[in-house]
Protein backbone atom coordinates (compact mmCIF):
# COMPACT_ATOMS: atom_id res chain seq x y z
CA UNK A 1 0.00 0.00 0.00
CA UNK A 2 2.80 2.58 0.55
CA UNK A 3 4.38 2.01 -2.70
CA UNK A 4 0.62 2.61 -4.24
CA UNK A 5 0.68 6.04 -2.20
CA UNK A 6 4.30 7.03 -2.70
CA UNK A 7 3.73 6.32 -6.93
CA UNK A 8 0.40 8.60 -6.61
CA UNK A 9 2.29 10.94 -4.94
CA UNK A 10 4.79 11.42 -6.84
CA UNK A 11 2.56 11.07 -10.30
CA UNK A 12 0.35 14.19 -8.41
CA UNK A 13 3.93 15.93 -8.21
CA UNK A 14 4.93 15.42 -11.90
CA UNK A 15 1.25 16.55 -13.04
CA UNK A 16 1.51 19.72 -11.17
CA UNK A 17 4.70 20.61 -11.96
CA UNK A 18 3.35 20.30 -15.95
CA UNK A 19 0.42 22.42 -15.15
CA UNK A 20 2.57 24.93 -13.33
CA UNK A 21 5.16 24.78 -16.64
CA UNK A 22 1.81 25.17 -18.98
CA UNK A 23 0.58 28.72 -17.29
CA UNK A 24 4.19 30.30 -17.41
CA UNK A 25 4.73 29.37 -21.28
CA UNK A 26 1.24 30.85 -21.91
CA UNK A 27 2.25 33.62 -19.49
CA UNK A 28 -0.29 33.51 -17.09
CA UNK A 29 2.32 32.92 -14.34
CA UNK A 30 5.30 34.72 -14.41
CA UNK A 31 8.77 32.66 -14.76
CA UNK A 32 9.91 32.42 -10.87
CA UNK A 33 11.47 29.85 -9.07
CA UNK A 34 8.97 27.08 -8.10
CA UNK A 35 9.21 26.86 -4.33
CA UNK A 36 9.37 23.61 -2.50
CA UNK A 37 5.73 22.07 -1.88
CA UNK A 38 4.08 19.10 -0.26
CA UNK A 39 1.77 15.93 -1.26
CA UNK A 40 0.88 13.97 1.03
CA UNK A 41 -1.79 12.18 2.57
CA UNK A 42 -4.30 15.05 4.66
CA UNK A 43 -5.17 14.75 8.45
CA UNK A 44 -8.81 15.39 7.73
CA UNK A 45 -9.64 12.50 5.35
CA UNK A 46 -13.08 14.50 4.15
CA UNK A 47 -10.27 16.41 2.46
CA UNK A 48 -9.57 13.23 0.39
CA UNK A 49 -6.91 10.70 -0.22
CA UNK A 50 -3.73 13.24 -1.21
CA UNK A 51 -3.21 16.54 -1.05
CA UNK A 52 -1.29 19.44 -1.58
CA UNK A 53 0.25 23.25 -0.24
CA UNK A 54 1.48 23.85 -4.13
CA UNK A 55 -1.02 26.81 -3.92
CA UNK A 56 -0.61 28.20 -0.45
CA UNK A 57 3.77 27.88 -1.04
CA UNK A 58 3.56 29.90 -4.47
CA UNK A 59 1.29 32.73 -3.56
CA UNK A 60 3.94 34.99 -2.45
CA UNK A 61 6.68 33.72 -5.46
CA UNK A 62 3.68 34.19 -7.97
CA UNK A 63 2.02 37.41 -5.92
CA UNK A 64 -0.99 35.81 -6.58
CA UNK A 65 -3.81 34.80 -4.09
CA UNK A 66 -3.89 31.06 -3.94
CA UNK A 67 -7.18 30.14 -4.90
CA UNK A 68 -6.31 32.14 -8.20
CA UNK A 69 -3.23 29.99 -8.42
CA UNK A 70 -5.13 26.66 -7.92
CA UNK A 71 -7.63 27.30 -10.02
CA UNK A 72 -4.89 28.21 -12.63
CA UNK A 73 -3.31 24.59 -12.35
CA UNK A 74 -6.73 22.72 -12.42
CA UNK A 75 -7.38 24.24 -15.69
CA UNK A 76 -4.35 22.96 -16.98
CA UNK A 77 -4.20 19.63 -15.67
CA UNK A 78 -4.20 16.96 -18.12
CA UNK A 79 -5.14 13.07 -16.77
CA UNK A 80 -4.78 11.23 -19.95
CA UNK A 81 -1.95 8.41 -19.37
CA UNK A 82 -1.57 9.10 -15.57
CA UNK A 83 -2.27 6.24 -12.46
CA UNK A 84 -5.62 8.86 -12.41
CA UNK A 85 -6.95 7.99 -15.99
CA UNK A 86 -9.23 5.06 -15.81
CA UNK A 87 -10.00 2.20 -18.37
CA UNK A 88 -13.89 1.46 -19.34
CA UNK A 89 -13.30 -1.53 -17.70
CA UNK A 90 -12.44 0.04 -14.84
CA UNK A 91 -15.26 2.66 -14.72
CA UNK A 92 -17.59 0.00 -14.93
CA UNK A 93 -16.60 -1.84 -11.84
CA UNK A 94 -16.49 0.99 -9.81
CA UNK A 95 -20.28 1.87 -11.09
CA UNK A 96 -21.27 -1.93 -9.91
CA UNK A 97 -19.31 -2.04 -6.61
CA UNK A 98 -20.78 1.62 -5.65
CA UNK A 99 -24.61 1.01 -7.05
CA UNK A 100 -24.54 -2.84 -4.85
CA UNK A 101 -22.83 -1.02 -1.79
CA UNK A 102 -24.47 -1.29 1.69
CA UNK A 103 -24.13 0.56 4.72
CA UNK A 104 -23.72 -1.97 7.61
CA UNK A 105 -23.32 -1.22 11.20
CA UNK A 106 -25.33 1.31 11.96
CA UNK A 107 -24.24 3.37 8.96
CA UNK A 108 -20.52 3.08 9.73
CA UNK A 109 -19.28 0.74 7.26
CA UNK A 110 -20.15 0.04 3.94
CA UNK A 111 -19.63 -2.88 2.30
CA UNK A 112 -19.78 -4.04 -1.98
CA UNK A 113 -19.11 -7.37 -3.27
CA UNK A 114 -18.47 -8.44 -6.89
CA UNK A 115 -18.38 -11.74 -7.79
CA UNK A 116 -16.10 -14.36 -9.87
CA UNK A 117 -18.86 -14.16 -12.81
CA UNK A 118 -19.28 -10.55 -12.37
CA UNK A 119 -15.12 -10.13 -13.36
CA UNK A 120 -15.10 -12.74 -15.93
CA UNK A 121 -19.06 -10.92 -17.36
CA UNK A 122 -16.76 -7.33 -17.49
CA UNK A 123 -13.59 -9.52 -18.53
CA UNK A 124 -11.62 -7.39 -15.40
CA UNK A 125 -8.61 -7.97 -14.03
CA UNK A 126 -8.05 -7.53 -10.07
CA UNK A 127 -6.28 -4.49 -10.90
CA UNK A 128 -9.32 -2.84 -12.83
CA UNK A 129 -10.71 -3.19 -8.63
CA UNK A 130 -7.72 -0.24 -7.44
CA UNK A 131 -8.93 2.23 -6.11
CA UNK A 132 -12.99 1.47 -5.51
CA UNK A 133 -12.36 0.63 -1.11
CA UNK A 134 -10.90 3.87 -1.46
CA UNK A 135 -14.01 5.67 -3.12
CA UNK A 136 -16.15 3.61 -0.63
CA UNK A 137 -14.26 5.18 2.28
CA UNK A 138 -14.84 8.75 1.07
CA UNK A 139 -18.76 7.77 1.63
CA UNK A 140 -19.87 10.92 4.44
CA UNK A 141 -20.08 9.36 8.08
CA UNK A 142 -18.48 6.02 7.09
CA UNK A 143 -15.52 5.13 9.43
CA UNK A 144 -14.75 1.74 7.55
CA UNK A 145 -15.31 0.76 4.01
CA UNK A 146 -14.78 -3.18 3.08
CA UNK A 147 -14.67 -4.69 -0.54
CA UNK A 148 -14.97 -8.21 -1.09
CA UNK A 149 -13.89 -10.20 -4.57
CA UNK A 150 -13.74 -13.68 -5.69
CA UNK A 151 -11.02 -15.04 -6.10
CA UNK A 152 -12.21 -18.84 -6.89
CA UNK A 153 -15.71 -20.36 -5.42
CA UNK A 154 -16.40 -19.04 -1.87
CA UNK A 155 -12.90 -17.28 -1.68
CA UNK A 156 -12.99 -13.55 -1.00
CA UNK A 157 -9.94 -11.43 -1.45
CA UNK A 158 -10.74 -8.37 1.40
CA UNK A 159 -9.69 -5.03 1.78
CA UNK A 160 -10.23 -2.76 4.15
CA UNK A 161 -9.92 1.12 4.69
CA UNK A 162 -10.68 3.33 7.69
CA UNK A 163 -10.53 6.65 8.55
CA UNK A 164 -9.72 7.71 12.39
CA UNK A 165 -10.96 4.90 14.72
CA UNK A 166 -10.63 1.16 13.51
CA UNK A 167 -7.33 -0.02 12.93
CA UNK A 168 -8.50 -2.62 9.96
CA UNK A 169 -4.87 -4.00 10.06
CA UNK A 170 -6.14 -5.59 13.06
CA UNK A 171 -8.59 -6.90 11.99
CA UNK A 172 -6.63 -8.23 8.41
CA UNK A 173 -4.14 -10.01 11.20
CA UNK A 174 -6.46 -11.91 13.01
CA UNK A 175 -7.81 -13.75 9.98
CA UNK A 176 -4.45 -13.93 8.32
CA UNK A 177 -3.69 -11.36 6.42
CA UNK A 178 -1.58 -7.92 7.38
CA UNK A 179 -1.53 -3.95 6.15
CA UNK A 180 -1.61 -0.78 7.96
CA UNK A 181 -3.80 0.96 10.59
CA UNK A 182 -5.65 2.92 7.71
CA UNK A 183 -5.24 0.25 5.03
CA UNK A 184 -4.94 -3.57 5.06
CA UNK A 185 -6.19 -6.53 3.89
CA UNK A 186 -6.68 -10.54 3.97
CA UNK A 187 -7.91 -13.42 1.79
CA UNK A 188 -11.04 -15.31 3.12
CA UNK A 189 -13.37 -18.64 2.09
CA UNK A 190 -16.88 -18.89 3.07
CA UNK A 191 -19.60 -17.32 1.73
CA UNK A 192 -19.80 -13.52 1.26
CA UNK A 193 -22.44 -13.05 4.07
CA UNK A 194 -20.17 -15.26 6.61
CA UNK A 195 -17.11 -13.33 5.62
CA UNK A 196 -18.69 -9.78 6.70
CA UNK A 197 -20.10 -11.05 9.61
CA UNK A 198 -17.05 -12.43 10.84
CA UNK A 199 -15.05 -9.15 9.43
CA UNK A 200 -17.50 -6.89 11.22
CA UNK A 201 -17.98 -8.50 14.52
CA UNK A 202 -14.25 -7.15 15.29
CA UNK A 203 -14.61 -4.04 13.40
CA UNK A 204 -17.71 -3.35 15.64
CA UNK A 205 -15.80 -4.08 19.03
CA UNK A 206 -13.43 -1.49 17.82
CA UNK A 207 -16.22 1.12 17.42
CA UNK A 208 -18.06 0.11 20.57
CA UNK A 209 -14.67 0.42 22.36
CA UNK A 210 -13.82 4.07 21.00
CA UNK A 211 -17.88 4.68 21.77
CA UNK A 212 -17.82 3.40 25.46
CA UNK A 213 -14.28 5.07 25.99
CA UNK A 214 -15.64 8.80 24.70
CA UNK A 215 -18.73 8.48 26.94
CA UNK A 216 -16.15 7.87 29.99
CA UNK A 217 -14.57 11.61 29.20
Amino acid sequence: MSNLINSASLEVREIIMKSLGELVSTGELSAEPIPAFNVEIPADKSHGDLSTNVAMICARAFKMAPRKIADLIISKIILDGTYFEKSYVQNQMLGKALLESMMILNKKAVVSVIRLKEMEFFQAKPSDLDGIVSVLRQTRGVEVAILLYELEPQTFKVSLRSKEIVDVSAVAKYYGGGGHVRAAGVTMKGSPHDVINNLTLLIERQLRAAEEKNEEK
